[in-house]
């Protein structure tokens, strides 16, 4: 499974910014559309703690 790198500390007060930082950063690591919808569909499929569950089932920190 992919995964794309990204710190969601700072956005999980507002899930419309949690899917914005995905696609913004899966697009920047050449992920295709059709895989950034797939994962941004999953995500809208469920409630606030859902998406937040399926953005980080495809996420992963980055070191600093």
């Amino acid at each position: 499974m992919k995964k794309v790198l990204l710190d969601l500390e700072d956005l999980k007060t507002n899930y419309f910014m949690v899917l914005v930082a995905f696609r913004n950063q899966a697009l920047l690591q050449q992920w295709s559309h059709n895989d950034i919808e797939n994962v941004l569909n999953e995500a809208r499929s469920g409630d606030y703690q859902h998406i937040l569950k399926t953005i980080k089932k495809y996420c992963i920190k980055p070191t600093h």
